[in-house]
Parts: structure tokens; sequence; C-alpha cells
């Protein structure tokens, strides 16, 4: 029973620990993910397309939605 108790305090050290360390997501401003698509794209006309196209399938979405988006869709197709 003792040994129970010392394994379950350890699993729950190692999960503080883990939460505690892994990375923070960053709040990036609107200014900040329009300079990351333009390195993305390295064509403004290009980056200003695929905004648009994104905002027709997100009519409601806000810019810096549409910005996150746009870029997650870039990395995603990238990788394949």
């Amino acid at each position: 029973m003792e040994q129970l108790l010392v394994l379950a305090a350890i699993v729950g050290a190692c999960v503080a620990i883990w939460i505690v360390s892994r990375p923070k997501r960053k709040a990036r401003d609107v200014a900040a993910l329009r300079r990351e698509l333009a390195h993305l794209t390295h064509d403004d006309a290009a980056a200003q397309r695929l905004v648009e196209a994104e905002q027709q399938r997100a009519p409601d979405a806000t810019e810096k939605e549409l910005l996150e988006r746009v870029i997650r869709r870039l990395r995603y197709e990238r990788r394949r």
C-alpha cells in the first residue's frame, strides 16, 4: 500500500513538471502575423489572395483569425 502511494506521488510530480515546462503559445498581433505570412509567401499579392480565399471560407472571422488560418494551412500543405 505504501509503495502505491509513493508511485502515485512520483507520477503526480512528473505530470506537474510536464505541465509547467511545456512551451507557452505566444499571443501574436496582426502585424506580426502579416510579417510571418509575408516571410512564408515572399509575395504580397499571393499573401493577399490567400487571405481573401480564407475570408470566403470564413466570412465572420477576424483579420487575426484569417491570418492564423492562412499560416496554419500553408505550413500544413508544405509538410505534405
